[in-house]
């Protein structure tokens, strides 16, 4: 997501630290800073804070509700009152492991996809630009779980 980010031309900061210095928790360190994203999140030109988690969706505590909406919940209770605080943007990106994608995640990265597009509408049709992301971010996704497998039997 970091990539894309860069490539619409968005400045990114990796795990920001001290993010939070109008909130009672200073510590918290979110995964990705996109500063001056335009109109991405709620057509607003607010810092964008992206926290990312893959949830197991046949684990016993998501058996019986959906693990993509309990991830979601969950990061906006962490995050989301101290970016409201900080005057920023709140993006949960939530995969399961099974490589379904959160809507909001969804969403997030077409409208990356879309500011890269427009930057360089000559380089690709934006429609395989769109599906060049998402099978980009779907073999990182699954990649990085075989390597937490393996890990975790070796």
């Amino acid at each position: 997501i970091r990539v894309l980010a860069s490539r619409a031309g968005i400045q990114c900061k990796l795990e920001p630290v001290n993010l939070f210095f109008r909130s009672s928790d200073r510590h918290l360190r979110p995964d990705l800073l996109l500063r001056y994203p335009g109109s991405i999140c709620n057509n607003s030109n607010k810092d964008i804070v992206l926290d990312i988690r893959v949830c197991d969706p046949i684990c016993r505590s998501n058996l019986y509700v959906d693990a993509i909406d309990k991830a979601e919940k969950e990061k906006q209770r962490k995050y989301g009152p101290h970016c409201v605080a900080s005057n920023m943007c709140f993006v949960p990106v939530v995969f399961e492991s099974f490589g379904r994608w959160s809507a909001k995640t969804t969403s997030l990265v077409k409208a990356l996809v879309t500011r890269a597009y427009e930057r360089d509408p000559d380089y690709m049709v934006l429609s395989r630009l769109v599906h060049y992301w998402i099978k980009r971010l779907s073999c990182v996704l699954q990649r990085t779980q075989a390597e937490v497998m393996l890990n975790r039997y070796n």
